[in-house]
């Protein structure tokens, strides 16, 4: 499967959201910003776009090699857990021996249930970030068993009874704070990225076709979650499905140029950004428990500085320190930690991975 540089660049912008609206004053106009895109929308939209495309990928090839899909199967689950579960597993460990701030219910982190109890405590902490892995795990479950037996010409009216019912249950949710945190109010996000792959992998012409449309849809998601920022409450439709499709409009957007030098291009192709979207599941899984361990470190280390008190204990020096740690962190964790397992995964013999690009499955 062809790599799409710019699809990591989308990462490191979202991850740099998740982070903002996880630092940030909620008096600021960025955590605003933050708050009403919610970068995990951004995530769940491209989750769902590389693994139907992979999926569809693998069954196309399996069907004209004459593999059975057990093999697919079999792929797809191991690359998953060798790519989410030992920074997953090891970010828990981590907090089990140093946490002293709470009490956490580990059972449902160690299950990928967290989501579900969070809902029903009503509570976030250190580690309840987490419920984005918990819906990826819950989505991976049921996604392969649709993409590999409905019919391939069938799968988009399916993709679309799980888009309405992603978009239908946000209106209902009765707690509108943890309500949007179960796996069936994601389902318009990830259904949304699922229909531009099959789009891509099926009728790549009919994606020519509906830009022009994708773009007018972009333009006014865009123009309604501007104003919600500054008239909350504005919106016709979920800021979920909204940022969703501004999502694929991008996608569509450096699937149709590749690699052309467009608008967009200076941002998107920036090196930096793209290696930060590349380490961006280390940043994500580290970033919410920092702040809870290094405010006595810093708060130390800054009094020994040579400056006014208004600059040793300003908060924005302190998520800067913050930052930089986070960023030497994920660095470590991607070059000693998560490539090498990549390797490994890459070494695995199957009969049928044509889509075993590393870079493909970084996120």
């Amino acid at each position: 499967m062809k790599y799409i540089p710019q699809l990591d660049s989308i990462r490191a912008l979202s991850i740099l959201l998740v982070i903002i609206s996880h630092w940030f004053p909620q008096d600021t106009l960025l955590y605003d910003i933050a708050e009403t895109i919610n970068a995990p929308n951004i995530f769940f939209t491209i989750s769902g776009f590389l693994i139907t495309k992979i999926l569809i990928s693998d069954r196309l090839k399996a069907e004209r090699a004459g593999f059975g899909k057990k093999v697919i199967f079999k792929n797809f689950y191991i690359k998953r857990i060798l790519r989410i579960f030992p920074g997953y597993y090891l970010l828990l460990m981590i907090v089990f021996f140093l946490n002293h701030f709470e009490k956490i219910d580990y059972v449902y982190y160690l299950t990928f249930t967290s989501n579900i109890h969070i809902f029903q405590t009503g509570v976030w902490g250190q580690i309840t970030h987490l419920w984005t892995m918990a819906v990826e795990e819950q989505f991976y479950l049921v996604w392969p068993w649709v993409i590999l037996f409905v019919s391939i010409r069938k799968l988009p009216f399916v993709m679309c009874l799980f888009l309405l019912t992603g978009v239908v249950s946000q209106y209902f949710g009765k707690n509108p704070e943890f309500f949007p945190i179960l796996t069936f109010t994601c389902l318009d996000a990830l259904s949304l990225g699922a229909l531009l792959a099959w789009v891509i992998m099926v009728k790549p012409e009919l994606l020519v076709k509906t830009y022009p449309f994708i773009t007018i849809a972009a333009i006014i998601s865009a123009s309604t979650l501007l104003l919600h920022i500054f008239y909350s409450g504005f919106y016709y439709l979920p800021n979920r499905t909204l940022a969703a499709i501004i999502t694929i409009f991008i996608i569509s957007y450096f699937s149709i140029n590749g690699n052309k030098n467009t608008y967009g291009s200076f941002v998107f192709r920036n090196k930096t950004l793209i290696q930060m979207g590349k380490m961006s599941y280390g940043i994500y899984l580290f970033h919410h428990i920092l702040l809870y361990y290094t405010q006595k470190p810093f708060f130390h280390l800054n009094k020994q500085l040579p400056f006014s008190d208004s600059i040793k204990y300003n908060h924005y020096l302190f998520l800067a320190e913050n930052f930089c740690l986070l960023m030497i962190i994920a660095t470590l964790s991607w070059k000693y930690f998560e490539q090498p397992i990549q390797n490994l995964k890459n070494r695995l013999k199957t009969p049928v991975l044509v889509s075993d690009n590393p870079a493909t499955l970084s996120q």
